[in-house]
């Protein structure tokens, strides 16, 4: 009793005696001493549970967990350093010397003493993370899209073969909402236990003991080690997804979390932000209220379990039974693949919610927190006396009661304290006859043995009930941040940065009404941007009897709107968003988007949930139309700023081009903002479902800034169709982990479009990179009652089903009603497509089955269905005016394997049931045979997919959809054959011209006589063959192949057709020229006499004067004597004309002078012939050079405009260069003239023009390639000389020269045709006896031919050295008739020029603008007022015409093919486009115009005013030349 004394304890101030158990009687005395006084000598003392003494803490229970917590914290904060250090490469032996002087010691001291559990924890732990394959993950965090990308995990549904899947496995389940993820386990082979059978008695067998194996099977991984594994290891916002999973699987969540890492308590705040609960709320009076609110921020009760030591019974099962009896809302010891060991989780607090549900058989009136601290709370005291701190009540559970127990001291603590408390005696005896005993005010004690749990749910329920209705004190997660000890995640800087961002632009919505604050703040996307809308639909549906003047009218006013719009600032709240998503990082960004999120909910909940009270108590008026439109100004999301940027993109770039033009802010980067969150995952709205618009200008360009990131990848359109709030987007949301807004408050409008990345190892198999789904609004929204809904709901399925690849089609419940409508409104879109030559999939999901195992059931289900399908078939068949019987006539469908039955949503009644296992396993299934089917399919390109979305919407805007969009898709599908068929003409026109060159060549050398046209075929089989494997892939694989295939059979015709031209062709060209050879076979007989007397006379001559030596010769007046007369006197014999003779010797003078010469000045005989040689080479090289450069000019020229497209495109730089004519107006007026009436000859004078321009114009890769080949020509020859000489026998005759002489010409046939060596050099055994050493004459070849080379070089440096009538065939010859063979029909309303490439093509003629009838003379009968009307424009009015005009007949323009002839073949399309460059070409030319055609721009033909805004540069750009 004096042990103070005794220890001269003097300062008992300074001192907290330490409550412990000692064994020794030393102390039991202080034990005594310390509990059974609270001051000493007049002090009072402060009891605590722990001290710290010389570095160790010592506990009251001498447990060294505090002391172990402790030193791991610290170690790992010094770890740090090390990874540190490490990573910058520091030699091995120094960071051991730093592990061992600064770490090792500090997990060493005092190691001895620590219990064998604690010494091992680390390694464990080190272990789990190990064993799970993350164990670097604590640093490299995982993330989203680990786990969101459509990888050979996420597909299939197996039990994880190893413990490295679990975490996969894991995940991939809670994505899909699937509370049975925590009862994964291993799937091991199953074992038989090892037999100890020894043939004796069993009865004894019983009290053997069996053989203890020392080395133990390791212990299975425990669930919630894997959960928090994951947990721990994930980034915060793929932990907000963990904890978003987990509250809709209505598991409880983390609350306070030791770290393992760090040894921090962190407080998950971030993970919660996005939870939000509905309840219902029962008053003291029964008065029931709805309640939705983020449980970040509300304000409830919260009831606090925890244990003081090891129970019998499990405190998670028993809070089980009083939050949900049928739900394992905590996990617990008997929970499915529960083991003895856990790691992770002792130490945590979980929080879960009980939300009543307004009915009688509510536990509790109002929201209840529940928080379970898990483990041994005296080991936890931090987190055991902070959830205390805050709880409403307290629930404390002990084996059973002992006076002498240290942690009794904390239980008079909380019996003290005010705060209601329960304590639960889980081994006590219990004397008392009442299982539940009030011991003071709000102060009870239960106990549990003996009796069933259901009681002592009911009993707990009961007490907690009455307690709760006693206190007011509330509990809020956000006040959680106040406690200094806990480590807060929302501190990290990114988030820091993202909240403060988000709250600096809400700075400028507060204090506003959120009912009007779209009004201000988006002032583009509201009145205005709806108003364009509907004038956007009245353009389509033109009822006036000037339709120009009202198109123009209308087009106006969209002016005039887009200018209103623009009227309105770029505003403060818009600035700040648009440049934190242009600055801020990457993770700073998406903290950004979050707490905007978060900071508009709590901007708008209580002014939602006012109009939802509102809504409740009027639901049964008839007109609930105010409060809709009310809720709709008010719900205020990210969808509505990303809505807005789009309308500010739109608005500034839609007056680029017309008359008044200023200086306006530029927001060309807005697509590339939303292109970069939408590769990030983040939805994008497609369809604005308040305006029941898409904004084609805003996706076309965010998609074109994606094709810029990605690259124009491929992707599988999934797109849903169903009733409102049938659950689409939480099956999409399910099956993929996406993001799309659920929630019975705010149901989905218009259309969102979200990328779902594939992985590289599954692209192999799936033939795209992406699936980009399609979430759409539901059809009969409620909102739309009393209008046109049927209209709306027809429009909007159109556009789904044309958009996907694939539909899914939500049937929701049983209701025969429902069904038959949305059947009715899906086939009549499926047959649609049909119509249009488009060929989408579809699976029928039929939700909420009340029996999905009941074969019976399901069998009937499919038989009815298909019977349904069949019969909504006939009925849009009549109104579609189409031939089907069944719903397999419009679809590929199997009613087997299409039809998807799945279980209903919930397991039990909201708000407390979790969801149904079977529906998630359903949501996986459907998940697996959708990649099945899409594995067949190529997808779309984006940009393709950005094309279909514009030509759907286009044609759901005309009245006839089907004409509408058939014609835009087949136009754009024809054109994009026409380019192939262009590139495929072009590869075989040039590979004709190769051939064709190389045939010539051997026909002018004599050495093919004859031709055949297999020769020609052979040649060109090669070619033939490649382009033929081009055809089919294409219309075979391409993703248009259903469109495509009407073409297939008319354009390989049309490819043999050319071939077959083009073989025939050089035939005959051939043919001519074996003719003109056979022809001058006899003069050059009379050439090749002519030419061995001219030598032999030369050679004569100069040997003679070289003999006599006489210096005063003059050898050139020589030569010039032998040349006259009497030489010509010799040769006149042998030619027919004089003429013939007088040409020929002229252009032989010098060349023989030369032969003189060389022998005069003693050169030799080799000499002289390798002289001739390369002369006589000169011209072929040159010829040669100017084959080539004739197809190199017409390739280059293919490559770049105005040749580098089809013959649309032709036309469009055509139009550009006659806008941009320089002159005189009616010289300007006439070229035009000839273009419209002599369109083939004005397209052939414009090739032959570019050809003329591109010659003249420095090229060096011209320059270069001619050089090239040269030099290529040079090595020709010097090889075939190389390969005469190596091909002589070593017998030296008379006849071997003539042997080299003509395998060298040979040689060189096909590079260089008739050398003319063979023929025109003729050598006699006496005149070139001496040449022996051919070595040396190759040798004279290379050097005399390099200087022949050398000069053409020189002579041709640059194309316009080129002489056009030197060309064997001209580059504009070439180009001409490549262009021109092709259909030159007019309209015969406004006489534009079918761009087909084929001459005698069959279906439509077609034509990329049309034009005003007025060009072409069209007028008002019986006025001389022109017809300005576009026929574009025409086709979608009633208006009338007359086919000629003396006919007495009008046809409808919409029906002008009735009017037969060539009205007939026309196919003209809708184009509500502005056509700017007719409209300038009238205003410019009109009064040329009206003197040309005798008629007046005036009355009914007066041109509208916006037409005299557009300028040259308007006309110009409206062509869109790429």
């Amino acid at each position: 009793m004096m042990w103070p004394s005794i220890n001269h304890i003097t300062n008992c101030r300074c001192r907290k005696p330490l409550n412990a158990s000692f064994d020794t009687l030393l102390a039991e005395e202080l034990n005594h001493f310390f509990h059974s006084q609270t001051a000493w000598k007049g002090v009072c003392v402060e009891r605590v549970s722990s001290i710290r003494f010389l570095h160790v803490h010592l506990t009251d229970s001498l447990s060294w967990s505090t002391n172990t917590t402790t030193v791991v914290k610290k170690a790992q904060q010094r770890l740090q350093f090390l990874r540190v250090l490490k990573r910058n490469k520091m030699e091995e032996k120094l960071l051991v010397l730093f592990y061992r002087s600064i770490i090792e010691g500090t997990l060493a001291y005092c190691i001895t003493t620590w219990p064998m559990e604690d010494q091992s924890r680390l390694q464990i732990t080190g272990d789990i993370f190990q064993r799970l394959g993350i164990e670097d993950r604590h640093k490299d965090k995982l993330t989203r899209m680990n786990f969101l990308e459509i990888s050979p995990s996420s597909v299939h549904n197996d039990e994880p073969s190893n413990e490295k899947k679990l975490i996969h496995t894991f995940m991939q389940r809670l994505l899909t909402v699937d509370y049975k993820s925590r009862h994964i386990t291993v799937n091991a082979e199953p074992t038989i236990p090892k037999s100890e059978h020894t043939g004796g008695d069993v009865y004894n067998a019983l009290f053997k003991k069996r053989t203890v194996n020392i080395e133990r099977k390791q212990d299975p991984i425990h669930p919630m080690d894997v959960q928090m594994a994951v947990f721990l290891c994930a980034d915060p916002f793929l932990q907000q997804t963990i904890v978003t999973k987990l509250s809709q699987c209505q598991y409880a969540l983390p609350l306070l979390v030791p770290s393992p890492f760090t040894g921090e308590i962190e407080f998950p705040l971030w993970t919660m932000r996005q939870i939000n609960k509905s309840w219902k709320r029962t008053d003291t009076s029964g008065h029931v209220s709805s309640k939705l609110q983020p449980m970040c921020t509300a304000e409830t009760a919260m009831v606090a379990f925890f244990r003081l030591g090891s129970l019998s019974s499990s405190k998670s099962q028993l809070m089980n039974s009083l939050i949900n009896e049928r739900h394992n809302t905590f996990f617990h010891r008997h929970c499915p693949g529960s083991s003895r060991n856990r790691l992770l989780m002792d130490g945590v607090v979980e929080i879960a919610w009980y939300l009543p549900s307004g009915k009688s058989t509510d536990h509790f009136p109002d929201c209840v927190a529940f928080c379970n601290l898990h483990g041994d709370s005296s080991n936890y005291v931090t987190q055991r006396n902070i959830v205390t701190e805050m709880a409403s009540m307290n629930v404390v559970f002990l084996p059973k009661l002992d006076e002498n127990d240290n942690n009794m001291v904390f239980v008079q603590e909380l019996c003290k304290s005010s705060t209601p408390l329960i304590v639960v005696f889980t081994d006590e005896e219990e004397d008392n006859e009442d299982a539940v005993c009030e011991i003071g005010e709000n102060k009870f004690r239960v106990g549990l043995r003996g009796r069933n749990q259901s009681d002592v749910s009911d009993d707990l329920r009961r007490v907690i009930k009455f307690c709760l209705s006693k206190t007011s004190k509330t509990f809020r997660l956000e006040n959680l941040e106040e406690f200094s000890e806990l480590s807060l995640d929302e501190l990290n800087l990114d988030c820091q940065r993202g909240k403060e961002a988000a709250q600096n632009m809400m700075t400028f919505l507060e204090r506003k009404d959120p009912s009007k604050v779209k009004e201000t703040c988006l002032p583009y996307q509201g009145q205005l941007w709806h108003a364009w809308c509907q004038k956007n639909k009245d353009l389509r549906r033109l009822q006036s009897t000037n339709i120009e003047m009202e198109k123009s009218r209308i087009q106006r006013e969209m002016r005039e709107i887009r200018e209103k719009q623009r009227a309105h600032e770029f505003n403060k709240p818009m600035q700040i968003f648009v440049r934190n998503l242009e600055f801020l990082s990457f993770n700073e960004k998406m903290y950004f988007l979050k707490w905007t999120v978060v900071l508009l909910d709590k901007f708008t909940s209580h002014k939602i949930s006012d109009i939802h009270q509102e809504y409740d108590k009027k639901w049964a008026e008839s007109n609930l139309e105010n409060i809709s439109k009310k809720l709709n100004a008010t719900t205020f999301g990210l969808e509505h700023i990303f809505r807005e940027m789009g309308q500010i993109y739109e608005a500034s770039i839609s007056e680029n081009r017309v008359m008044m033009r200023k200086q306006i802010q530029d927001f060309s980067h807005l697509p590339r903002l939303a292109a970069e969150l939408m590769r990030c995952g983040l939805p994008l709205e497609l369809m604005d479902g308040d305006a029941a618009h898409v904004p084609l200008v805003w996706v076309s360009a965010v998609v074109d800034e994606l094709i810029k990131i990605l690259g124009d990848q491929r992707v599988f359109v999934l797109t849903v169709l169903g009733i409102q709030s049938s659950g689409k987007s939480t099956m999409l949301n399910a099956m993929f982990g996406l993001q799309f807004a659920v929630s019975a408050g705010r149901c989905t409008r218009g259309a969102f479009m979200q990328l779902v990345k594939v992985s590289e190892e599954m692209k192999a198999e799936l033939k795209f990179d992406y699936i980009l789904v399609v979430d759409t609004e539901g059809l009969r929204a409620l909102e739309l009652t009393g209008k046109d809904t049927i209209h709306h709901d027809n429009e909007l399925a159109t556009f789904v089903v044309g958009l996907g690849n694939m539909t899914l089609i939500n049937i929701f419940g049983e209701n025969p009603a429902e069904m038959q409508d949305i059947l009715q409104i899906v086939v009549h879109a499926f047959m649609r497509m049909k119509k249009v030559r488009l060929n989408p999939s579809c699976v029928f999901v039929h939700q909420n089955v009340s029996d999905v195992a009941a074969r019976e059931k399901i069998m009937e289900g499919r038989r009815h269905l298909q019977q349904t399908l069949d019969e909504m078939t006939q009925l849009s068949a009549k109104e579609e005016v189409y031939e089907a019987e069944c719903f397999g006539d419009v679809i590929t469908f199997n009613v087997q394997t299409d039809v998807k039955y799945f279980a209903q949503l919930w397991e039990g009644s909201p708000p407390m049931a979790p969801p149904n296992p079977c529906y998630s396993e359903n949501v996986r299934e459907l998940k697996k045979d959708i990649l099945s089917c899409a594995s067949h399919s190529r997808g779309l390109t984006l940009s393709q997919f950005r094309t279909r979305v514009k030509d759907l919407w286009n044609a759901l805007l005309n009245e006839n959809f089907v004409f509408s969009f058939k014609n835009a898709q087949e136009i754009s599908m024809y054109r994009k054959l026409e380019e192939q068929y262009e590139s495929w003409t072009w590869t075989l026109r040039s590979a004709m011209l190769s051939t064709e060159d190389k045939m010539f060549n051997r026909v002018a050398s004599g050495t093919l006589e004859t031709i055949e046209k297999l020769d020609l075929i052979k040649e060109m089989a090669e070619t033939m063959e490649n382009i033929q494997k081009e055809f089919k892939l294409l219309f075979e694989e391409d993703i248009d192949k259903e469109t495509l295939i009407q073409w297939k059979s008319k354009f390989e015709k049309q490819i043999q057709h050319l071939h077959d031209d083009l073989i025939n062709d050089t035939k005959r060209k051939l043919e001519d020229i074996i003719n003109e050879t056979n022809i001058r076979k006899k003069f050059d007989l009379q050439v090749a006499d002519n030419e061995t007397i001219l030598f032999e006379k030369c050679k004569e001559l100069a040997l003679k004067l070289k003999k006599n030596g006489d210096c005063n010769v003059d050898p050139e007046a020589e030569f010039e004597l032998m040349w006259g007369n009497p030489l010509i006197a010799e040769l006149h014999e042998k030619f027919n004309d004089a003429n013939d003779l007088y040409s020929y010797v002229d252009q032989k003078q010098i060349e023989y002078f030369n032969i003189f010469q060389n022998y005069w000045q003693g050169a030799t005989s080799t000499a002289v012939l390798g002289e001739q040689i390369c002369h006589r080479l000169k011209q072929p090289i040159k010829q040669s050079v100017y084959n080539m450069v004739a197809t190199f000019v017409c390739g280059q020229m293919r490559g770049k405009p105005p040749l580098n497209g089809n013959r649309a495109d032709l036309e469009k730089h055509i139009l550009k260069s006659l806008a941009e004519q320089k002159g005189n107006k009616n010289e300007k007026f006439q070229n035009y003239l000839k273009y419209i009436y002599s369109p083939k000859s004005h397209f052939e004078q414009f090739i032959e023009e570019s050809v003329q321009e591109f010659m003249r114009r420095e090229n060096p890769q011209a320059v270069a390639a001619i050089k090239q080949y040269l030099e290529e020509k040079e090595r020709n020859v010097i090889s075939a000389a190389k390969m005469a000489t190596d091909s002589l026998t070593y017998l030296y005759d008379a006849k071997e020269m003539k042997i080299w002489m003509t395998q060298f010409a040979n040689n060189l046939v096909d590079e260089l045709g008739n050398t003319s060596i063979h023929t025109r050099v003729h050598i006699s055994t006496d005149d070139f006896k001496d040449i022996t050493d051919y070595d040396l004459l190759v040798e004279v070849i290379k050097k005399d031919l390099s200087e022949i080379v050398g000069e053409l070089k020189r002579n041709l440096s640059k194309l316009s050295s080129f002489r056009m009538d030197t060309f064997r065939e001209r580059p504009d010859e070439i180009l001409i008739k490549h262009f021109c063979r092709c259909c030159w029909e007019q309209c015969p309303f406004c006489g534009a020029v079918c761009t087909n490439s084929q001459k005698d093509h069959a279906g439509d003629h077609n034509a990329n603008f049309h034009r005003s009838l007025g060009l072409n003379g069209r007028h008002y009968k019986d006025s001389t007022e022109f017809s300005i009307d576009f026929c574009t424009t025409l086709v979608a009015s009633d208006k009338l015409f007359s086919p000629w005009s003396d006919c007495e007949r009008t046809f409808p323009y919409k029906e002008h093919r009735r009017a037969g002839g060539m009205f007939a073949r026309w196919g003209i399309s809708t184009d509500f486009s502005e056509l700017a460059y007719w409209k300038w070409f009238i205003c410019e030319f009109q009064e040329n115009l009206e003197n040309h055609h005798n008629k007046t721009f005036c009355g009914r033909g007066r041109i509208p005013e916006e037409w005299k805004y557009y300028n040259q540069l308007d006309a110009v750009a409206s062509l869109d030349i790429q």
